[in-house]
């Protein structure tokens, strides 16, 4: 009996999703409003669920977007890494796909982001390839 329980619990907790308005994204993440529409009109940054825009839950986030915007929120509004390297970043890294703020160990020196390349093992600046000592 108690099996039989624990398997329905199981299969109802399965089917939920994770999915936020852009209200609720703002807050989990710390990027404000303003700069959540603007990354989405400038495509710096597209909410994984989009329809319409500028009707009420035109943008939807997914839980892995609130990852990823609490990423670039310290990269951008705490670190003040310029917009424009992170787009450079994020074209060095869309090899990654939608992943590529979130599995990527990165580092900030200076105004810039590091990380460890994995083929060489030496630390490098993403968008120039310069090494890092």
């Amino acid at each position: 009996m108690r099996s039989r329980r624990c398997r329905r619990v199981i299969s109802e907790a399965e089917n939920i999703i994770s999915a936020c308005s852009e209200d609720q994204a703002a807050q989990l993440s710390g990027v404000s409003l303003n700069q959540l529409r603007a990354w989405d009109s400038n495509c710096f940054f597209l909410p994984s669920f989009s329809e319409a825009k500028g009707v009420p839950f035109g943008r939807i986030y997914s839980f892995r977007d609130i990852v990823t915007l609490r990423a670039l929120n310290d990269l951008r509004n705490t670190k003040r890494i310029p917009l424009r390297h992170l787009r450079a970043v994020s074209a060095e890294l869309a090899h990654l796909g939608d992943a590529r703020w979130t599995v990527t160990t990165l580092y900030v020196l200076g105004k810039w982001v590091v990380f460890v390349d994995p083929r060489t093992k030496v630390r490098q600046e993403i968008a120039s390839g310069q090494r890092e000592f």
